[in-house]
């Protein structure tokens, strides 16, 4: 297909998503059109089969049939059970805040850990070799706890004190809390040596302030609102792109690149699971790894055994996945995972399901603060996974750091709260004067 064509493709989908309400939804089918962009360009230049590109199309009609069905769903339920004096159960007025205790303590936590990784690991933006520091997540040792707050402790802390601000009736900038959070994500996000992290950044933050906020944004305004968040994340793209070997040595223009790296550099990994590349891995992908993340975390793995994302990544580059040779992490899709795990039309039919929750995180009514950071925490896994793939990877890590910043929180509040006897000394001291 010649680039007018997919240039008019890309047109029209712009047109046909500019009024649609901004959320991980949306953020998620943009990503699903850019890797079919993708595979129509392989399948174009002969790398790929054509029925591949038809294959992910439906995959993408899919996902926005389960989401448009599942807004319908619970407008028409709203309307059907709206009462005009019951207080709307999505204002945050509604809703208890969390002790500010808490809350500081889950942002002092991973923000900590995150720099302390990258203290004793090296910042790979300074680092010489940046293609394969940016990787390194376990050399801070602390059983990777140090690595796992970087990659999603920051972002998650953020999140619990956005919500609270919220829910105070704060602006955000306001929030003491939320003031330290940013600085951890941002501090990380740049220094951590990923030419889209800034990029990516910006669209969670605002995926997230358009959920917690309960406002409903289209597309088209998000982009004139916010076009300067992805002006600065296309300008760190290209700075970071540059100190990479690989990109200096590929040459050409910085948007091939970009546009390359936001269609093809997907698509690849996509495209060998759907077609069955990864010959050398043997049983459900799904389902062995969730048994390979839980045996290396607790330190128990075999030698030998790998992810199947380290599988895809193997077979692309031609070398035994079993080896020590180094395998860049791919992005195998969420789609593409389930195809090698369950077939194309489970794979389809889970999309469609994973369209609804999306939607009904969105529009259903928000009734406590715990339910509400849980919707968040939903939308951040489920985008990640969509884009990455990995289910058991982002269950695993996203529910053991969720634990363990709800423990640090609740250990601060245990701490901080004052005991029984005292708050019994202080009523008697009132009582006496």
């Amino acid at each position: 297909m010649s680039p007018a064509a997919i240039g008019c493709l890309l047109l029209i989908a712009l047109i046909l998503l500019w009024r649609w309400p901004v959320g991980f939804a949306l953020f998620a089918l943009l990503q699903l059109c850019l890797r079919e962009v993708g595979l129509v360009r392989l399948a174009s230049d002969g790398m790929a089969l054509e029925s591949t590109a038809r294959l992910f199309l439906l995959a993408v009609l899919s996902f926005v049939a389960g989401y448009l069905l599942q807004r319908q769903l619970l407008a028409s339920g709203a309307r059907r059970g709206a009462d005009p004096d019951e207080p709307d159960t999505r204002a945050p007025a509604g809703l208890q805040p969390v002790p500010d205790v808490a809350v500081m303590s889950a942002v002092l936590v991973a923000g900590s850990l995150a720099i302390y990784h990258l203290v004793v690991s090296g910042i790979p933006l300074l680092s010489p070799s940046i293609e394969t520091a940016r990787f390194d997540f376990t050399s801070s040792g602390l059983f990777g706890v140090p690595g796992r707050m970087f990659l999603f402790g920051t972002t998650l802390s953020w999140t619990a004190a956005s919500v609270n601000a919220q829910v105070r009736g704060l602006r955000w900038r306001d929030y003491r809390p939320w003031r330290w959070a940013t600085g951890f994500m941002v501090a990380t996000a740049l220094l951590g040596g990923f030419k889209g992290d800034v990029l990516s950044l910006a669209v969670t933050v605002i995926a997230l302030y358009v959920l917690i906020s309960g406002t409903t944004v289209t597309f088209g305004q998000a982009a004139r609102r916010f076009w300067w968040a992805g002006a600065l994340g296309v300008g760190y793209f290209a700075a970071v792109a540059a100190l990479y070997p690989s990109y200096s040595a590929r040459g050409g223009n910085v948007w091939n690149q970009l546009f390359d790296r936001l269609t093809i550099s997907p698509a690849q990994p996509t495209q060998y699971a759907i077609e069955g590349y990864v010959s050398s891995y043997s049983g459900i992908p799904v389902i062995a790894d969730f048994g390979y993340f839980l045996t290396k975390y607790v330190g128990a793995g075999a030698v030998g055994d790998y992810s199947f994302e380290r599988a895809v990544s193997a077979a692309m580059i031609g070398v035994s996945p079993a080896s020590d040779a180094f395998t860049t992490p791919v992005t195998v899709g969420a789609f593409g995972e389930l195809v090698a795990s369950f077939g194309p039309w489970i794979a389809c039919a889970t999309l469609a399901v994973v369209g609804a929750l999306l939607a009904h995180g969105e529009v259903a009514p928000r009734r406590t603060t715990a339910g509400l950071m849980g919707r968040c925490l939903v939308g951040l896994a489920v985008v990640s996974w969509m884009a990455k793939g990995g289910l058991a990877y982002h269950v695993v890590n996203y529910s053991a750091v969720a634990a363990m910043l709800l423990l640090a929180g609740w250990a601060a509040h245990l701490l901080t709260r004052p005991s029984t006897t005292s708050l019994s000394s202080a009523r008697s001291r009132r009582q006496l004067y």
